[in-house]
């Protein structure tokens, strides 16, 4: 299930991501076999150029989850890739609450992981429900909480102060 553009993208080859986004007939979307796009595989690997070129691209689907309900989005906020989460973000197409199958969305992963620099993006975004609860009905200050991820804590007390 891995076509060209997939592996391109898997490989950060920008300059084959951008000849083959040129094909009429290219299907940008087309899944691995657990439902991975190029879209998703840049964003796990971290290739910010492919990323943007597949923003550009008109019929890119920045929101398609694969198995377990992974965005592409989600996988960057969970891997640490702050400017890839940063141009989705800037992009505006991106669902920013958009949860896996377990509920957790990215605000929760990043909260988890202690990635600050994403949780201070995705907390500039007034789309982004700080509240939200995952399957367990844990909210992303409790997630940071339970995995002790103290410059997160003090960065929502901060945040407590202010009005959003």
């Amino acid at each position: 299930g891995r076509t060209p553009l997939y592996i391109a993208c898997w490989r950060g080859h920008s300059e084959v991501v951008e000849s083959l986004l040129r094909a009429k007939h290219l299907e940008v979307n087309h899944p691995d076999d657990r439902g991975a796009t190029p879209l998703f595989i840049a964003c796990y690997q971290g290739h910010i150029e492919v990323v943007r070129l597949l923003l550009s691209h008109r019929r890119i689907a920045i929101n398609q989850a694969m198995q377990g309900g992974y965005t592409p989005f989600y996988i960057a906020s969970s891997k640490g890739h702050d400017a890839i989460v940063a141009l989705m973000i800037r992009d505006g197409r991106v669902a920013v609450n958009q949860a896996n199958n377990k509920g957790t969305t990215p605000l929760h992963i990043a909260c988890q992981y202690g990635h600050l620099d994403i949780v201070i993006l995705l907390l500039q975004d007034q789309r982004v429900d700080i509240n939200k609860e995952d399957n367990k009905g844990r909210t992303p200050y409790q997630i940071a909480r339970e995995k002790g991820k103290s410059d997160i804590l003090r960065f929502f007390q901060v945040l407590r102060g202010v009005s959003r």
